[in-house]
């Protein structure tokens, strides 16, 4: 089956031989030359010097800074140390995913995609869930994701659940938000024996006990994941 895939990301070569996010230019053209249509939506960057299409692979750059100082919204522009974010990467996040959400949204519309593709949970992820709620979503995780995802179960979950917007949390207190309504979900974890609730009308709330064993924990994220299937 062919299928229009909108592969969301924050960073891609900026001209032919750029050392960041050089993993990407082979991930969308391999999958261009399998036969699929692919359009890749990146934000803007200064030093851009891509065509509009390069091997099959259709180039959606879109601008959400009004002076160039601000594009600092990825391709590791908003990394100090690659450690810290910026002051400026704080300040253009929230201008950067909206238009990211609504570029994505565009061309998918546009294009009638049939396949939301993202890079990274935060921001990818959550990007290309609210662009297209309705259409199947991959994640593909990278570098830090990676160790979020193996460490942290709750976000584990999140990768692997196209459902699943965000998750967000610290120690035992997390909060899953949810593309669509969450009540479902949490009477389906109860009929199984999980007890969570709601924190708001699309999020599902973990509080379990401080006294909880690891073999109850790794029990719990069990019955979310396959609810959240």
């Amino acid at each position: 089956m062919r299928h229009v895939v909108v592969m969301v990301t924050t960073s891609y070569p900026r001209f032919p031989g750029d050392a960041i996010g050089t993993f990407m230019e082979p991930i969308a053209k391999g999958i261009a030359a399998r036969g699929h249509e692919v359009h890749l939506v990146a934000p803007w960057h200064p030093r851009l010097t891509r065509g509009k299409t390069e091997d099959g692979v259709f180039l959606h750059f879109f601008r959400y800074a009004p002076v160039p100082s601000l594009n600092v919204f990825g391709y590791a522009e908003g990394l100090r140390g690659d450690v810290r974010l910026r002051g400026a990467a704080w300040m253009a996040a929230p201008f950067a995913i909206a238009a990211g959400w609504f570029e994505a949204m565009r061309v998918a519309q546009k294009r009638r995609a049939t396949m939301m593709h993202a890079h990274w949970v935060v921001p990818g992820g959550v990007i290309a869930a609210a662009a297209r709620p309705s259409l199947p979503l991959v994640v593909s995780l990278h570098g830090s994701d990676v160790f979020v995802a193996e460490h942290t179960p709750a976000a584990g979950v999140a990768a692997r659940r196209a459902r699943v917007a965000e998750v967000r949390g610290r120690g035992l207190m997390w909060g899953i938000e949810l593309t669509e309504p969450a009540a479902a979900y949490v009477a389906a974890a109860r009929e199984q024996g999980l007890l969570v609730a709601t924190a708001g009308a699309n999020v599902i709330r973990l509080v379990p006990p401080l006294v909880i064993t690891r073999e109850e924990l790794e029990r719990g994220v069990a019955i979310l994941d396959e609810i959240l299937a």
